[in-house]
């Protein structure tokens, strides 16, 4: 036989010279290669692993490929999934359980683009065993909301803003989140990870891992030592 699944190819003897046997071992042999048995030897043992050691290893191996913060982000996506999915191994996985955890975390009110996050990351694992082919036409992704999400506040917004956040030292995290917000224009994700040594003061940039350097830090009249 020589035949391509999910764009690798196997060529392999039959051992048979009667072309409806060969067609039919043919078949036969496709199947075990999607369901992850014509896998190399690694993607076998992978495809083993319960999910937990699974999902362990396939972090060692995209570490070296990925900046630091996608490792991070890609950490955090896995805890739903291993809590959900245990020790079952990514072999035993069906389109009903990926099912039933898409269901699981509608119930807890998840977005649909992080949902979606997810069962991407899942995908990947599940495409190292060898076994995505498998549930991939039964798997359905969700909606994701493109409406917009936020709207620009004028000057005199902006001025109560802050006016009001500096007003007291228990919403000082609150006040410097927002100053760092307006102005180097870091998303949520990006402020959670900040750390001082990427703020360099004297040049007035802020740089990170998949962030590019931002413009100066704006500095507020009530707190002019963040």
């Amino acid at each position: 036989m020589d035949a391509s699944v999910n764009g690798v190819r196997y060529r392999e003897a039959l051992n048979t010279t009667d072309r409806r046997e060969a067609l039919s071992l043919e078949k036969k042999r496709i199947a075990e290669i999607q369901q992850g048995k014509g896998a190399s030897k690694s993607g076998r043992e992978f495809a083993r692993k319960g999910f937990d050691v699974a999902a362990d290893e396939f972090l060692e191996h995209r570490k070296p490929h990925v900046a630091e913060r996608t490792h991070q982000l890609e950490r955090n996506l896995l805890r739903p999934l291993r809590k959900f999915f245990q020790e079952k191994p990514p072999l035993r996985l069906r389109a009903e359980d990926i099912s039933a955890y898409q269901r699981m975390r509608r119930q807890a009110n998840v977005s649909g683009r992080t949902l979606n996050m997810e069962v991407g990351l899942l995908r990947q694992m599940m495409k190292r065993a060898r076994v995505w082919s498998v549930v991939a036409e039964d798997v359905r992704l969700d909606k994701e909301n493109t409406r917009p999400i936020a709207k620009v506040l004028t000057d005199e917004q902006k001025r109560l803003l802050f006016d009001t956040a500096a007003s007291k030292e228990d919403w000082l995290v609150a006040f410097c989140a927002g100053v760092l917000a307006v102005s180097t224009t870091c998303r949520g994700m990006e402020l959670k990870h900040l750390r001082w040594g990427d703020a360099d003061l004297f040049e007035r940039t802020q740089a990170a891992e998949h962030v590019t350097s931002r413009p100066a830090l704006f500095v507020h009249k009530h707190r002019p030592h963040l």
